[in-house]
């Protein structure tokens, strides 16, 4: 469900309203563009972590922790760039049994056929765009920001307000959503 609301046209409303750049659309297209830019760095430095997952999902394997519920376990996340985290994806993901070899291979080849912003684990999809979102607040409350520098007046914007239902109020409908619901009725 998350990964319906990391996504660009949802991004465009909280600039809009929550970030005061209604009548900025040059302004909006920057950050929109950093935002893309930055989400795609974190979606390649999680790409082994999902990998692990998806392998473990599709295999039923039983998992020897919990996953992490904290960003800074994931990814460094910052304003202009997105790095690899501490941990490595086999201590994020660690299996209880490795799976064989074969399963192995052939789980990766599918799991490389998938869109990574729809199909990655969308909460740690959330949690980055939490993440950047608490970094683009503080950025637009800064007099010299980079980003926001065109506009005349700083101005506060509180993480706090960006609820999951927030996000969902400013998305689209998933594709398929009325298909759906008629086959379940």
């Amino acid at each position: 469900m998350e990964n319906y609301l990391v996504a660009k046209d949802v991004f465009e409303e909280l600039l809009k309203d929550e970030f005061h750049c209604h009548a900025e659309p040059q302004v909006r297209e920057k950050v929109i563009v950093e935002f893309e830019r930055r989400f795609s760095e974190f979606l390649q430095v999680t790409k082994e972590i999902n990998r692990r997952l998806f392998i473990a999902r599709r295999l039923g394997l039983r998992l020897a922790k919990g996953l992490p519920k904290s960003i800074n376990h994931l990814a460094v996340v910052g304003l202009r760039s997105v790095a690899a985290g501490a941990f490595s994806p086999e201590a994020i993901v660690a299996f209880e049994t490795e799976p064989p070899k074969e399963d192995h291979d052939q789980l990766t080849d599918e799991f490389l056929k998938l869109d990574p912003q729809t199909r990655y684990r969308g909460k740690f999809n959330h949690l980055f765009f939490i993440k950047w979102l608490d970094l683009l607040c503080s950025e637009r409350r800064e007099t010299d920001s980079e980003i926001f520098g065109r506009l005349q007046k700083p101005r506060t914007v509180s993480i706090q307000s960006i609820s999951l239902g927030m996000l969902a109020s400013k998305s689209s409908l998933p594709a398929g959503l009325s298909g759906f619901i008629e086959a379940v009725e």
